[in-house]
């Protein structure tokens, strides 16, 4: 009997381990693209593209994570939206023209939503110091959105109140979970000091951030001014691309950090380029970097 071939040993890389881990983490530069699954989400940054499941769904790869656990103290500030999201379950959307029933007795009802908002729960619920600066109405529904993210461990002391009734997102919901939403701007569009007076507001703050979280919920012209005083006090900016579906200022894409748009989103910025596979998706988010740059 002939001896059994040697057998070769073949050194493997550990995999990569997927977490959730507060904002103020980035990606390291030796991470390649990764797809998680569900939503196709590109984290773009000036050198590299990361596909995930969710903005706060980054890719640990290496050491470069060690280096920013100075920051873990620091708190995130939410400069966004904050929204009345009343939720109305139907059969069917109706004709124009047309009424119709709801199809329970007891939809209808007020839950806490906002872009803004929603990132502000997310990584107060990561367990991270967490700094909401929204716009909130002179309605109940302020009232009640107020406290909603104060249950969640969100501070809100940076919170502006307006003289406008608060935003608000009528979300008409089928049973096959199709939905059309109708957002009303509100004190989230209209609600805002001039943005001079904004970057006052949170000067303070901002020199002790980790990372501040914008989307386009709110005026372009308050992103802007929020992202130059990040900048300033070198605070990562990290965008979510969703809100308003015109194109951003190139001001604003110039002083992200990170910008997080889902494939519809990127598509719209890189004025109609494929995005439905996760190659195309990084070959537009690729074509954006370069157009910012």
């Amino acid at each position: 009997h002939c001896p059994p071939p040697p057998q070769r040993h073949h050194r493997t890389r550990p995999p990569r381990r997927t977490t959730l881990l507060p904002v103020n983490h980035v990606v390291s530069s030796e991470a390649d693209v990764w797809l998680l699954g569900g939503e196709l989400r590109p984290v773009l940054s000036l050198s590299r593209v990361v596909l995930q499941n969710g903005m706060l769904a980054l890719v640990s790869a290496s050491r470069s994570w060690q280096k920013h656990a100075a920051n873990a103290a620091k708190p995130i500030i939410v400069v966004g939206s904050v929204n009345a999201d009343i939720v109305v379950e139907i059969n069917r959307m109706p004709l124009t023209g047309e009424t119709i029933g709801a199809r329970t007795t007891d939809t209808g009802k007020m839950y806490g939503g906002g872009k803004g908002a929603n990132q502000a729960v997310a990584a107060a619920q990561l367990g991270h110091p967490t700094k909401f600066v929204g716009s909130f109405g002179n309605d109940q529904n302020a009232v009640a959105l107020r406290q909603m993210l104060l249950d969640k461990s969100v501070d809100t002391s940076l919170a502006v109140q307006s003289n406008v009734p608060n935003g608000q997102a009528f979300i008409f919901l089928t049973e096959s979970g199709e939905n059309s939403i109708i957002l009303v701007g509100g004190s989230n569009m209209s609600g805002w000091d001039a943005p001079a007076d904004v970057q006052q507001h949170l000067e303070d703050a901002m020199a002790g951030a980790a990372a501040v979280m914008l989307q386009r919920e709110i005026p372009d012209d308050i992103n802007v001014a929020v992202a130059l005083l990040a900048v300033k006090h070198r605070v990562p900016v990290i965008l979510d691309a969703g809100g308003m579906d015109d194109q951003p200022p190139a001001e604003l894409l110039r002083l992200c950090t990170y910008m997080c748009p889902n494939e519809t989103e990127l598509a719209r910025l890189t004025g109609g380029m494929p995005t439905a596979t996760a190659a195309e998706a990084v070959v537009a988010a690729r074509a954006l970097q370069v157009s910012v740059d």
